[in-house]
């Protein structure tokens, strides 16, 4: 969808609404009544004129009458902003406006679509880490790296953990949040992600040297183990290096967001498999995950994978 032909499916705040509901973002308009499953829930008009979204779900059935929020569980829930203005801001994201120029356009605060942007990357997150698949095989090397960047949420800062793998053959690739980075944690990831008969290249580390002992060894029997200075000059790793130097070099050019490190470099591994795509294409296939991550009320979230 190119941003023309979006900003006249979603012309008003009547016609954005529609739109949502078409593209899953919103609950249909009648289905089956969860809690009794006999009525059905259909949507009531609320007088509410705060609510940018002023309706709600009820059930049909006298016994039952049960209510639900329209925006319960969805992308739209909570907020503040109109549902046009939803669908504009995912629209500058994806196609690369700066806050200072969606804030303009808007006329929305820079503070406003910071959060926004960020609320994006946060989906991205979840689609990353479920779409994780093992990769390698008889005939691969796959190079394992482990680093670490800051997180910051409201005030708040902690250092975040991360696995990595790519395989050199292919250019397919891992990217998983740890909670530790010790052998123990190592070992069953590399033995679920990494496909039996791959040579493994990692950097001697501390966690990764011990998995050179006679026990950890046993776990990995079913590969080739190779360890290789950071700075070897054989250029066995540099394939790794210009994967994760290009990432760093996008997440880089988002000087205005560089407390949200972690979450860009996922943004960066959501939209690199479909860099080839146009901007409209993007913005379709991201609200389809939208529709995973935030299903509505009557269904389960697709959630992050944290190991």
């Amino acid at each position: 969808m190119q941003f023309e032909e979006l900003d006249l499916a979603i012309e008003n705040e009547t016609a954005a609404i529609e739109f949502a509901v078409q593209r899953n973002l919103l609950p249909e308009k009648r289905t089956i009544c969860p809690k009794c499953t006999v009525g059905h829930v259909g949507w009531y008009k609320r007088s509410n004129e705060k609510l940018k979204v002023p309706f709600s779900l009820r059930c049909s059935r006298k016994r039952c009458r049960k209510k639900w929020s329209v925006t319960k569980n969805t992308w739209f829930f909570g907020s503040h902003l109109s549902v046009r203005q939803h669908f504009m801001l995912i629209y500058f994201w994806i196609r690369g406006d700066s806050i200072a120029e969606a804030a303009e356009q808007l006329k929305l605060s820079k503070t406003t679509v910071m959060d926004y942007y960020q609320f994006c990357r946060e989906v991205c997150f979840v689609i990353v880490s479920n779409r994780t698949k093992p990769i390698g095989g008889p005939g691969h090397v796959v190079v394992i790296n482990e680093f670490q960047v800051d997180r910051v949420i409201a005030t708040q800062r902690r250092r975040v953990f991360f696995l990595e793998g790519v395989d050199q053959k292919t250019n397919e690739c891992f990217l998983i949040e740890i909670q530790k980075h010790d052998a123990q944690t190592i070992v069953p990831l590399l033995r679920t992600f990494v496909l039996e008969g791959s040579k493994i290249i990692t950097n001697t580390w501390e966690s990764y040297n011990r998995l050179s002992t006679e026990e950890f060894q046993k776990e990995l029997l079913d590969f080739v183990v190779e360890y290789v200075e950071l700075d070897t000059p054989d250029g066995k790793t540099q394939k790794v290096k210009c994967m994760w130097r290009t990432a760093k070099r996008f997440i880089d050019s988002q000087s205005e967001e560089s407390h949200s490190r972690d979450f860009l470099l996922f943004q960066y591994l959501y939209f690199h498999p479909i860099e080839f795509l146009s901007t409209g294409e993007k913005f379709d296939r991201f609200l389809e995950d939208i529709s995973k991550v935030y299903p509505g009320p009557f269904k389960h979230p697709l959630t992050a994978v944290v190991y």
